[in-house]
């Protein structure tokens, strides 16, 4: 909210018709850096050497380490806000018709996404693959027990993507139409039974 009052303020307009050299490339590095922040992986940071020297410098300059992709997801997402707010052609690419779209559908996709990827994803890159089995025996004797399920190969991974997109996208609509009016329709008429029930015991108690 801040960012896009901040982008229509009178001197920052002022700025980006005076100084277009220099906002683009404010917005560009903005933008750039702010999406290499927000890269900063939930776990196993250690893995790659540029996550691990995020992590290495959040522990310095955060106070909650524990926190540290919270902390960089928060950071490079304003970052990027920064960026789309000096840039009038990130702007004008955002304002599609398609985007906007989908915009409109992000309260949706933030309500569905989880279960779907627990269901749908989970089935469309691990369903059909058989657990990773260990050979030979434990210390016991005993076989060991059946391993997690062996991941999809790539291709199949990439041509899984779209079509959970679209089923995320799908349901979200869906969700939007149906069941997003039926519950604003049942918290009314809780709302009017219980104001209703005041105002009665407003009266009673008038008397």
């Amino acid at each position: 909210m801040f960012f896009a009052e901040f982008s229509h303020h009178a001197d920052i307009q002022q700025f980006i018709r005076d100084y277009g050299v220099a906002r683009r490339v404010v917005a560009f590095f903005s933008i750039f850096i702010g999406l290499y922040l927000c890269s900063y992986p939930e776990g196993h940071a250690e893995w790659v050497p540029w996550s691990l020297d995020l992590q290495h410098f959040g522990n310095r300059i955060f106070s909650h380490p524990g926190e540290i992709s919270r902390m960089w997801l928060a950071v490079g997402s304003q970052m990027i806000i920064f960026g789309v707010a000096m840039s009038t052609t990130a702007q004008n690419l955002l304002s599609g018709r398609y985007l906007l779209w989908m915009g409109s559908q992000g309260f949706y996709v933030y309500l569905i996404h989880a279960p779907l990827i627990r269901t749908v994803l989970a089935w469309m890159v691990f369903g059909f693959n058989e657990r990773i089995q260990k050979k030979g025996l434990d210390d016991k004797g005993k076989p060991f027990p059946p391993g997690n399920l062996a991941m999809s190969s790539p291709v199949v991974i990439w041509m899984a993507m779209p079509f959970f997109y679209a089923c995320v996208y799908f349901a979200a609509y869906q969700w939007g139409l149906h069941v997003e009016p039926f519950c604003a329709r049942v918290c009314k008429r809780l709302e009017d039974m219980l104001v209703s029930q005041e105002s009665k015991e407003g009266i009673v108690s008038g008397f």
